[in-house]
């Protein structure tokens, strides 16, 4: 189809949104397979990550609904409590308890490219964006098992900023953060 071949330029992300979209995706007569031709430009990358979001998304809240991951509150969230993070269904009536990843800003995704990347937009793939908040290493563990096993998704690759924290402001010791 067109949005395949000239758009997402993946077989497989056309092949996940035509799955889970609730509308149909257009298929135009004479396109070719899916190109495997590197992402010219930043509108082009935005585009693909705008298709995806909600895809995304759904992932996320089914990946932290399986291994007990929560997201990150709002501040002045009245139901907090004092918490920071809470688990999520994806009901649309309590989205706004929550503070989402969504899309990278434009401002950000062209500093990184021109900075880390050379200006070589394919680089980013950063631009959908979401926490999960684990609360112990084996439920991260059984989520990072479930990604790698789920044939839907593609690991392409993995930096961890983990890091094992001296004393917290609670004077608890051992305890990982990242950031």
């Amino acid at each position: 189809s067109y949005l395949e071949s000239n758009i997402l330029q993946s077989r497989k992300l056309s092949n996940m949104l035509r799955n889970s979209s609730p509308f149909q995706l257009g298929s135009y007569v004479g396109a070719g397979p899916a190109s495997s031709a590197a992402i010219e430009n930043l509108d082009q990358l935005f585009h693909q990550a705008f298709l995806v979001q909600d895809s995304f998304l759904g992932v996320v809240l089914r990946l932290a609904g399986s291994h007990n991951g929560q997201f990150r509150l709002r501040d002045g969230c009245d139901d907090a409590q004092g918490a920071l993070f809470s688990s999520w269904d994806g009901d649309h009536d309590s989205l706004s308890k929550f503070q989402l990843g969504g899309l990278k800003s434009v401002w950000s995704a062209v500093r990184k490219q021109d900075e880390a990347y050379g200006s070589k937009p394919s680089y980013l793939r950063d631009l959908c964006r979401e926490t999960v908040y684990f609360e112990t290493v084996a439920d991260l563990r059984w989520c990072l098992v479930d990604i790698q096993q789920d044939p839907t998704l593609e690991v392409v690759a993995i930096k961890s900023t983990m890091t094992l924290e001296r004393q917290d402001r609670e004077g608890l010791r051992g305890m990982l953060s990242a950031g």
